[in-house]
């Protein structure tokens, strides 16, 4: 058994650096195979379909980031509160492994049949559930704690509050990869997010 994970566990890892080596595209059961010395049955023996492989990779990520989120807001004391630590939850969790949030975020998009690797209905029963779970923290801690001044309901908020963020982390992974870094550091550009954001939103 503790066999069977490790080979799963060396697949993933060896699909990871491939991906991050040379983009999404190079990712394929034969690239597997020569990185890891096994023939490409032994790879489609465990992943029988790169949709398999894609939702392993990414899935477990996107829980890591729902969890950064609800972590995040743990006993926050208000509304600015709440967005302060959620944009920078993400913004730490992301940026702490900008290939990770390529894969995640950009990765898919580059790909020749993006809607292979993630259809309908793996997008329903995998990603979905995830989604939920982030918007819904947010959504309830501005539903508690904030007095939307526009006309946002809670849950539009979260959805703002979360694309911001990423948005952000995306000029940061841009400007690395281009090995050109921005005029202003990533904790001066996220308290910027987070003031213009919480104009939004009054506490108590």
């Amino acid at each position: 058994m503790k066999r069977d994970r490790n080979r799963r566990a060396a697949i993933l890892e060896a699909a990871r650096r491939i991906t991050a080596e040379g983009g999404p595209r190079q990712l394929t059961y034969e690239a597997l195979a020569r990185r890891l010395g096994v023939t490409k049955q032994a790879i489609i023996y465990w992943f029988p379909t790169k949709q398999d492989l894609h939702r392993e990779l990414v899935v477990p990520w996107l829980e890591a980031e729902a969890d950064a989120v609800i972590d995040a807001l743990a006993a926050p004391r208000g509304a600015g509160e709440s967005i302060g630590r959620a944009v920078h939850g993400l913004v730490d969790f992301h940026t702490s492994d900008l290939d990770r949030f390529r894969q995640v975020y950009l990765g898919i998009q580059l790909d020749p049949k993006p809607e292979q690797l993630m259809p309908p209905e793996a997008l329903r029963a995998h990603v979905y559930p995830v989604t939920s779970r982030l918007y819904g923290a947010l959504e309830s801690a501005l539903e508690a704690e904030a007095r939307l001044r526009c006309d946002l309901s809670p849950r539009e908020g979260a959805v703002i509050v979360h694309t911001s963020a990423l948005g952000l982390v995306m000029m940061v992974a841009l400007a690395s990869a281009l090995k050109d870094p921005l005029k202003h550091a990533t904790d001066e550009l996220v308290g910027t997010l987070v003031a213009m954001l919480t104009n939004g939103a009054s506490d108590g």
